[in-house]
């Protein structure tokens, strides 16, 4: 059997993985999870997986504060753990499984972890139970007694340094523990009898950290791309920045790069450094901030989505639908809130930009705010680059608020209509949406003109050709 490296997984695991550290490297925790889930399942002897992704589920913990009930997230990790228990001894892969949907509610639930370790002495594999006690320190750090078995366990797979440092840990926390005392020097001892890299560690969550996990982790948090050009630009930048942090020029520069590079998070903190070196006075700055922090919000849901649909493609992970579809569905509500929220403060901040107007009512419109969207709407028709697509959009809020206002919403549509000379998108749009509000008018005449306009310059346009063609083999008679 044996534990399994990166390079040994099979290329489904492998692709999981690489979908994981795509999640770990913008922070999308709850898509991390999802893969590495994925891949640990496909690959059950792959421990850097686990390893991973138990570091996922440890900083969701975290960023979740408050709203992580530990007592309830532990009874029913207890309770998922207790199948695997009957498990382990004929069947420790399995195990190994049932044990991961208990992790799901609790990582750091010490009766599962304790599962964990004892399925892996069943395999013969020691280092995951070296993994099981790690985690229970994570979750419960001044537990002298886990970092007893966890020493002792190291000290039997010849790992003294390591142990050592656990012994050390130990002392710290209670320096009355004598026999921690007496353990740290035979660990001692052993560690100088070996001709070993452990000693050179600096402290002793260095000496927890295998190799492998750390060249994993070093690599999930690296830039996808292979633009060394551009990786060379930023660090001749820093180089700049450091002799002369107060200019403004800098920070930016090293944005823009960040941001070819897709990688939101340093192109969004230097964009804020930048924003508040200026005294948060440049509205470019901070709309490039809001435009970044959607697209990290969008990859994030694209990440979902994608996931979503490998649960719905894999029968054996139905019964995890509902939680993965209630994270799409939070992770869409979270970039709504944020848009609605942003584009209010710069309405309120900059009121005469009209720009912004349009683009807090679009967002408006798009939650459903349809009465709250047209104020804001009408302010953006006066700016003449968004004008037809404000007057479309409050042609649309009084056709969708309730109660519906069809007169206003075709009035305004046709007003729309009236402006624009020739039939491009913006005309086809417009057209297409007065269309079918004259169609719930039940103007079906004036509404199959505007379909046949649309059919003259772009038969493929929506359904317009189904309309027409429609209107040829059930023709009506001519509205009122």
């Amino acid at each position: 059997m044996g534990i399994k490296s990166e390079q040994e997984i099979s290329s489904g695991a492998k692709d999981y993985l690489k979908r994981a550290k795509t999640g770990i490297e913008t922070k999308n925790w709850d898509g991390a999870i999802a893969y590495l889930l994925m891949a640990v399942k496909a690959e059950p002897m792959f421990l850097e997986g686990r390893k991973l992704l138990r570091k996922a589920q440890f900083q969701k913990i975290k960023l979740q504060g408050s709203g992580f009930n530990q007592s309830v997230a532990s009874v029913k990790a207890s309770a998922m753990a207790m199948k695997a228990g009957s498990t382990i001894k004929q069947n420790p892969i399995e195990a190994l499984t049932l044990l991961e949907e208990a992790f799901a509610a609790d990582p750091t639930n010490t009766r599962c972890n304790e599962l964990l370790a004892e399925a892996g002495m069943a395999m013969n594999e020691p280092e995951f139970a070296v993994f099981a006690f790690e985690s229970i320190f994570e979750g419960d750090p001044k537990n002298t007694k886990n970092l007893h078995r966890l020493a002792k366990l190291l000290m039997e797979i010849k790992s003294p340094g390591r142990a050592q440092a656990i012994y050390q840990k130990i002392v710290e926390i209670d320096p009355t523990d004598s026999d921690a005392m007496s353990a740290s020097k035979n660990a001692s001892a052993a560690q100088a009898s070996q001709q070993g890299g452990w000693e050179k560690a600096t402290d002793y969550r260095d000496l927890m950290k295998n190799k492998g996990e750390a060249v994993a982790l070093e690599q999930a948090n690296k830039v996808q791309k292979s633009e060394d050009a551009t990786a060379s630009q930023i660090q001749e930048i820093y180089s700049k920045y450091e002799k002369d942090p107060k200019n403004i020029v800098y920070p930016k520069q090293m944005a823009a790069l960040y941001a070819t590079l897709n990688d939101y998070a340093n192109a969004i903190a230097w964009y804020n450094y930048a924003w508040e070196l200026g005294n948060k006075s440049d509205s470019n700055l901070e709309k490039l901030i809001g435009d970044l922090t959607t697209k990290q919000y969008e990859e994030c849901i694209k990440q979902a989505q994608e996931y979503l649909d490998q649960v719905k493609a894999n029968p054996e992970l139905v019964d995890q639908l509902p939680a993965y579809e209630a994270q799409l569905t939070d992770l869409q509500k979270q970039k709504q809130d944020y848009l609605l929220q942003t584009c209010k403060d710069r309405v309120q901040r900059y009121p005469n930009e009209n720009q912004y107007h349009f683009e807090y009512g679009e967002v408006l419109f798009n939650s459903g705010q349809y009465k709250e969207a047209i104020p804001e709407l009408q302010l953006g028709a006066k700016q003449a680059t968004v004008r037809y697509s404000a007057l479309n959009y409050i042609g649309l809020c009084h056709w969708k608020r309730t109660p519906k206002m069809l007169d206003m919403a075709s009035k305004t549509l046709q007003n729309a209509l009236s402006e624009i000379p020739t039939m491009d998108e913006s005309k086809k749009e417009i057209s297409y949406n007065l269309a079918q509000v004259f169609e719930e008018m039940k103007k079906k005449t004036e509404a199959i003109e505007l379909y046949k306009e649309i059919y003259e310059v772009d038969m493929a346009y929506k359904d317009v050709t189904e309309k027409v063609e429609k209107s040829y083999e059930n023709p009506e008679e001519p509205s009122a």
